[in-house]
């Protein structure tokens, strides 16, 4: 639901813990192909010695997804986004939850456009 902003018109200010977001046709089109595809990788505690060439094999080895059909990057405030070629594969992570990576286990959730991210 759109409705058109002023700037500076003190009426039109945000509440405490809300956000405006101005979105192009073009940045819609991202948040709805991440929206589908991505899924946000949290760690219980910092773990540096985990890359983005960890994330994939560890999900690869435990969930049977070739690593070849995800790309993951650095991601904030979560660790990590994994982009799948397929909303299949995210599905089924997001129904596991979880993977074991190097001794320590990757909580898998859905990206929201609340999770932002850097």
């Amino acid at each position: 639901m759109a409705r058109e902003y002023h700037l500076g018109e003190p009426a039109q200010r945000p509440g405490r813990g809300s956000t405006f977001t101005f979105c192009s046709a073009s940045t819609e089109d991202t948040v709805d192909q991440l929206r589908f595809s991505a899924v946000l990788v949290s760690l219980p505690e910092p773990h540096p010695d985990i890359t983005t060439h960890h994330v994939p094999r560890a999900i690869d080895r435990d969930l049977a997804i070739p690593a070849g059909r995800m790309h993951v990057s650095k991601h904030h405030p979560e660790p990590f986004l994994v982009r799948f070629e397929h909303s299949g594969h995210r599905d089924i992570v997001l129904a596991a939850g979880r993977a074991a990576c190097r001794g320590t286990t990757l909580s898998l959730a859905p990206w929201t456009p609340a999770a932002g991210g850097h």
